[in-house]
């Protein structure tokens, strides 16, 4: 049964009485002196009702009819939250045990009945207090206690003098030891530290308690699970009191999850340190905080010089303009090649990546940056790139280059309507040259050449070596037949003087094929084919001249071609006969001899005397041999093993 009278914001009394009368008078008592009251009358009620209202104080009765005050009482004192609410016993019975078993079962006053009103009011407000100290007392512990538990750190206190070691609930969880009131000994709390620690643990306490002096040093802790944990121990000696051995209070805190952190970024470092690539970390204001040896010696300095340097140091001037963290996080990474600046003042090409770094709340804390030294790389393509458009000889372009310019030459001239002039150039005699002084002799030579060649071109021209003593050279530039010609003319005066090679002087020609766009051709293979023509045509009038393509030396070209066709077509054939006309000796009027006369009947070309197509076999290597005057063509299908012979 419950009878409660209780007003807001006054302190709640538990009345636990079985007599009506007592419990009348304990509500009126405490309601006049401004208390909020619940009665209960039975032991099993008393629980409940302490759970449901959590009252400041309980005036609980001793004997009572059901469960008693000592049960009552000690199961109160079993709930957690009521372990530290006061209890005042009321009894009739004043023996010393009943006395003592009442605070053996937790109750925090004892009273005897009958009760005085004034004393009863007097002895609650004064156990209220108590018990708001205790409460206050116990919350600030609790706290305590989670704040240690957070921080990984306990408390701890060594008495050298009784030899043991009180500590707070985090310690003991750290040294793996069942939290307890009473004190470690100093043997058992070094027990648990991991045996290689222990002389430095012992003698760094005791030291510290001898010489009055703070001891900070990290040890570890063997777990019975044979697991280790990191601590940082530190102690201070309590000087306060005269004694001759000081107390040492101290702190424990667990470091063993900041040891991994921090051997994981050494291991980092070590790594970055090692690294062949410059890196660099710069706070969010551009100061570097950070360089590794790589960035550092690739820019001629000591890593520590470059400590709170503005990162743009390494930029020159015209290009010390990065962007900012905030625009750089919207980049994500930020590849470039760029051009830094060594410490000499010696620029290099460089090829950096930067990232922003950011918290989890997404804030810059500042960016890293790689730098990569890319001078042997840029080395490297500007040598491929020598290979593959310039001539290795000379350093004039080559053939796939020269095609290259010439395509977009005629493109452009093209559409604009322009002219472009193509000059074929050949060396006269070159063969003679390498035949007589070496191949390392013509060499030089064609090097030589093709410097003179360059210090005679204007900037608009285009030349290049094809091969061999071939070159050519395209002119773009106002472009008429009397240009070109003057053009072809100052190229012939380059050779008028002689050239000097390994101290000799040696005399050389070219003969100069010359081919116009749009009269002569209008791709770059009718382009080179019309100018070779022209040269040909140079050379065989006597070299060291020019000549320009017509259509005069086409026809022949074509004539000269077809009659070679025929000519082999016929020696398979058989067209070519022998007319037999006989030597006589007039004093004897006798036949001493006969003159053998080739001729060729051909459907093509009909009969053609020795004139109009010996010299064509030469040339073309259908005669492949001539000793005293006898001339011999190859055999035909019809007399296979046979020659034929001609008498001149």
């Amino acid at each position: 049964m419950l009878d409660m009278v209780q007003a807001d914001k006054k302190p709640l009394i538990l009345i636990v009485d079985d007599e009506r009368f007592m419990q009348e008078t304990f509500r009126d008592t405490l309601t006049d002196a401004g208390f909020s009251a619940a009665v209960v009358s039975d032991g099993a009620t008393a629980l409940d009702c302490f759970k449901d209202l959590k009252p400041d104080l309980v005036i609980l009765d001793l004997v009572m009819p059901d469960i008693d005050g000592f049960s009552i009482c000690k199961e109160i004192r079993a709930l957690p939250e009521g372990k530290d609410t006061p209890i005042m016993m009321v009894t009739g019975l004043g023996t010393t045990k009943s006395i003592h078993n009442a605070f053996a079962v937790g109750a925090t006053d004892y009273i005897s009945k009958p009760v005085n009103p004034d004393l009863l009011v007097y002895r609650v407000r004064s156990l209220l207090r108590a018990g708001r100290s205790l409460k206050r007392l116990a919350e600030s512990n609790t706290r305590l206690a989670t704040t240690e538990q957070i921080a990984s750190l306990g408390s701890w206190e060594w008495d050298p003098l009784s030899n043991t070691i009180r500590g707070s609930a985090e310690m003991f969880r750290m040294f793996a030891i069942e939290h307890q009131s009473a004190a470690l000994t100093f043997e058992k709390f070094l027990a648990a530290v991991y045996p290689p620690d222990r002389a430095m643990v012992e003698s760094a306490l005791k030291n510290a308690c001898k010489g009055r002096s703070a001891c900070s040093l990290e040890c570890r802790l063997k777990h019975p699970d044979a697991s280790l944990r990191t601590v940082r121990l530190q102690g201070h000696p309590d000087v306060t009191e005269p004694r001759v051995v000081p107390r040492l209070t101290g702190t424990l805190q667990d470091i063993t999850e900041a040891k991994q952190i921090e051997d994981r970024l050494k291991l980092l470092k070590e790594a970055i340190d090692c690294l062949p690539v410059g890196i660099t970390m710069s706070d969010v204001h551009g100061r570097i905080i950070y360089s590794n040896p790589a960035e550092a010696e690739m820019h001629g300095y000591a890593a520590e010089e470059l400590i709170e340097k503005d990162a743009r140091h390494f930029a020159p001037r015209s290009l010390s303009k990065p962007l900012q963290p905030e625009q750089l996080k919207k980049v994500g990474v930020w590849r470039r090649e760029s051009v830094n600046v060594r410490k000499s003042g010696e620029e290099f090409p460089v090829q950096l990546s930067s990232i922003a770094v950011t918290d989890s709340d997404g804030k810059c804390l500042g960016i890293v940056t790689a730098c990569e030294d890319i001078t042997s790389r840029k080395r490297s393509e500007r040598r491929i790139q020598s290979l593959a458009y310039y001539d290795t000889l000379t350093g004039l372009l080559n053939r796939a280059a020269f095609l290259d310019r010439l395509h977009q030459a005629l493109a452009l001239a093209k559409r604009e309507g322009h002219k472009i002039a193509l000059i074929f150039l050949d060396l006269d005699n070159f063969k003679d040259v390498n035949d007589t002084q070496g191949h390392d002799f013509g060499d030089k030579l064609l090097m030589a050449v093709a410097g003179r060649l360059t210090a005679g071109m204007r900037e608009s021209d285009t030349l290049a070596r094809l091969g061999g003593d071939e070159f050519v050279l395209v002119l773009t530039t106002d472009i008429s037949q009397d240009s070109t010609a003057i053009a072809a003319q100052r190229v012939l005066a380059l050779f008028d003087d002689p050239f000097s090679v390994d101290g000799r002087e040696i005399y050389s020609s070219v003969s100069i094929g010359i081919a116009l766009y749009p009269d002569d051709g209008k791709d770059a293979e009718n382009m080179f084919r019309c100018a070779d023509t022209a040269m040909y045509h140079a050379k065989k009038e006597g070299k060291s001249r020019y000549r320009f393509f017509s259509q005069e030396m086409n026809r022949k070209i074509m004539q000269r071609v077809a009659l070679e066709n025929s000519m082999r077509q016929g020696m398979d054939k058989g067209e070519f006969h022998l007319y037999f006309q006989p030597q006589w000796d007039l004093k004897t009027a006798r036949i001493v001899g006969a003159e053998a006369l080739l001729r060729w009947q051909g459907p093509d070309f009909g009969l053609m005397l020795p004139s109009s197509f010996i010299p064509l076999a030469e040339n073309s290597g259908m005669i492949f041999g001539m000793a005293n005057g006898f001339c011999v063509l190859p055999a035909t299908r019809q007399e296979t093993g046979s020659r034929l012979g001609i008498a001149m």
